[in-house]
């Protein structure tokens, strides 16, 4: 009996220790699928954001060219929309480039010169792709919208901001996580040590 007895008093930690096991096991693959679903989330909401911005912008540069063509006809003189490229930086919070043939002959356009061979602008699709900006390290999400003028693709708006915007927020979603886990393990030990408790305690009195 006393050896029954103390096989029981130790099912007691036992019990709990186990169930404590399988809560964080579940939790643990529960938090790498929230993480990794939340990942792509963050990836998919940050390319519409910059494909919407993207789009935005080559529509303006597009009027702005049409507008300068209808000048040309009229003989007066257009200037690009130098102001734009700044405001619409610090407006967006993303690096904002030119590429493709200068559409302001003699002035500047406004924008960012960019010069990239892995890009297509001349296909007219709009394309998605990652990169590293001339003088900086960080590695940029980024959307190429085409700047089409009279149904010709003379360039493209690239808008890119940082992927480590993107890890950022996984990272925080992480520490949100382990303060959710940390407050549910606890309330889990003292539900197991009831349950625990609640189960040996009749098969001690008998």
């Amino acid at each position: 009996m006393r050896n029954t007895g103390g096989v029981l008093r130790s099912l007691r930690f036992r019990l709990p220790l186990l169930l404590l096991a399988g809560i964080v096991l579940a939790g643990l693959v529960a938090a790498a699928i929230a993480v990794q679903l939340f990942r792509q989330f963050a990836h998919d909401q940050t390319l519409k954001q910059l494909r919407a911005n993207a789009s935005g912008i080559a529509e303006l540069y597009a009027n702005a060219i049409k507008a300068d063509f209808a000048a040309a006809d009229d003989s007066q003189s257009r200037r690009a929309p130098t102001f734009a490229g700044a405001n619409l930086e610090k407006a967006t919070g993303d690096l904002i480039y030119f590429d493709g043939v200068n559409p302001f002959p003699g002035e500047k356009s406004g924008l960012r010169p960019l010069n990239l061979k892995t890009i297509d602008w001349t296909s007219g699709k709009t394309l998605t792709f990652e990169f590293t900006p001339p003088g900086l390290r960080r590695t940029y999400l980024a959307v190429a919208q085409p700047v089409v003028v009279n149904h010709t693709s003379i360039g493209a708006i690239v808008i890119a901001t940082p992927k480590t915007s993107i890890n950022r927020s996984v990272y925080q979603l992480l520490g949100r996580l382990a303060i959710a886990g940390a407050l549910g393990l606890v309330v889990a030990a003292l539900l197991a040590w009831y349950v625990s408790g609640r189960i040996v305690r009749p098969l001690l009195s008998l």
